[in-house]
């Protein structure tokens, strides 16, 4: 558990570097914007592939393969 907070850590400032140095790249408003843009939509990205999961079944055995079954 350890390892896994410390590798999230280390994730969140790599995502946070990587988006300062995006928007400063671009410049002004519009660099953060377009940043914001991107992050609003690989979250949601992220929710539609997540979609399955529900609190019904979160804590279900996996019985699929390395791909996930579309119902």
């Amino acid at each position: 558990m350890g390892v896994a907070w410390l590798f999230t850590l280390l994730a969140a400032g790599a995502v946070g570097a990587v988006a300062w140095a995006a928007a400063d790249l671009i410049g002004g408003t519009v660099g953060v914007g377009v940043v914001f843009a991107a992050m609003l939509l690989l979250s949601g990205l992220l929710s539609w592939v997540a979609r399955p999961v529900h609190a019904g079944n979160v804590n279900d055995e996996w019985t699929g393969g390395l791909t996930p079954a579309r119902a």
